[in-house]
């Protein structure tokens, strides 16, 4: 998955805004804001769903996964960021009607 153009210069506004604070700061940030696409799956299953690795706990997998495409909600629009958004959401509906109360 690639970083658009548009969340580019959102992370940028952001970074510029930090570097008021620290410069170290600012690269942080930039560089965990982009993370999160670098480490979609690249294997889509057949039907759609995605998956993003969350840490170490995979019975936290599903409150993980949200957490970290939260920041990407305001961008769904762009196909390049909502698609990865609607599989990780077509994943975690199919784990729920499996087993509600295990994810």
């Amino acid at each position: 998955m690639q970083i658009t153009e548009n969340v580019k210069k959102y992370i940028e506004g952001n970074a510029d805004i930090l570097k008021k604070h620290s410069d170290e700061l600012a690269e942080m940030y930039k560089k965990c804001f982009v993370r999160t696409f670098e480490i979609i799956s690249p294997n889509v299953s057949e039907d759609g769903c995605m998956y993003f690795g969350s840490g170490d706990i995979e019975a936290m997998w599903m409150r993980d996964s949200s957490t970290q495409l939260w920041n990407y909600i305001r961008f769904a629009d762009d196909p390049e960021i909502g698609a990865p958004i609607r599989g990780l959401f077509k994943r975690q509906v199919k784990h729920l009607t499996i087993d509600p109360y295990a994810n």
